[in-house]
């Protein structure tokens, strides 16, 4: 993947919007994954995997952290 520079603008942009999407801190995310519900819900290419929006949560909790 090539190295795209983005100007503080972009960056302080995109840090923005992503800190308006994650609307729980890092410590909340990870309490949240740990639950039943959110084991239960979402997109799985076989019964049994975790989900993709699962996944993602983990990678969110790795940036807040």
């Amino acid at each position: 993947m090539p190295h795209t520079t983005h100007t503080q603008t972009e960056n302080e942009t995109t840090l923005r919007e992503f800190h308006d999407a994650v609307n729980m801190s890092a410590d909340e995310l990870e309490d949240w994954l740990t639950t039943e519900e959110s084991m239960s819900v979402g997109m799985k290419e076989h019964e049994g995997d975790e989900s993709t929006g699962h996944q993602s949560g983990r990678h969110i909790v790795e940036l807040l952290h």
